[in-house]
């Protein structure tokens, strides 16, 4: 049986008091690409936004910031942008980018087939992909972040020689199965993490051709 997060205190106050770093907002997280397009017509201005012209990376699935946070401390001359479709777990990035006063990093409270609704084309460096929900089973393919419906997606985002960067857990039973992520002429760098019962050991992957995510 599945347990849903409790919804934290306070949660709609504590969301109003940091919606200068949120981009966009769907209803309790989730929002449709007709409910986007109704309600959310214009694309993110990034220069506006950020007061600058350095590069913008995507995070998509940042859950409770811990990497995109890192990366928008460690790299102060690019702009981050931080996806997720829970309002209760990015509301955990969100506090902590105002209690650290990170600058260069702004969210998104949408769903990732929404980005094309916010995001300008060939407007994004790098987008990330850590850990993503694998959704194993054949019926779910269409959902997983790497489905070649998402790549169409990303691949109009992306500047000129972009690039998507994704981390995964497998077990060494999966790996002939997890491998074969697809790509559509993007400049796609896939790291595994192994797990093992005596190490964890990271594997860089050359991209391929599956067509099927």
């Amino acid at each position: 049986m599945s347990m849903r997060m409790r919804k934290k205190r306070n949660f709609e106050a504590r969301m109003q008091a940091c919606e200068h770093l949120l981009l966009a907002r769907g209803a309790n997280g989730i929002l449709n690409m007709k409910e986007a397009a109704e309600n959310f017509r214009a694309l993110v201005d990034m220069e506006k936004t950020f007061n600058n012209s350095n590069p913008v990376a995507l995070e998509i699935g940042c859950g409770k910031g811990g990497f995109v946070l890192r990366l928008a401390k460690e790299n102060p001359n690019v702009n981050y942008l931080a996806l997720e479709k829970m309002s209760n777990v990015i509301l955990t990035p969100l506090e902590e980018t105002v209690k650290e006063g990170i600058e260069n990093v702004r969210f998104l409270n949408i769903r990732a087939e929404c980005l094309p609704c916010y995001i300008p084309e060939q407007s994004i460096s790098v987008i990330y992909l850590n850990f993503s929900t694998p959704l194993p089973k054949l019926g779910y393919a269409s959902q997983r972040l790497t489905h070649r419906n998402f790549l169409e997606k990303y691949k109009k985002l992306l500047v000129k020689g972009g690039k998507i960067i994704q981390k995964r857990i497998i077990g060494i039973s999966s790996i002939s199965r997890w491998t074969n992520t697809a790509c559509v002429g993007l400049n796609l760098k896939t790291w595994i993490t192994i797990c093992t019962k005596t190490a964890t050991l990271p594997i860089m992957l050359s991209p391929n051709t599956n067509k099927n995510g």
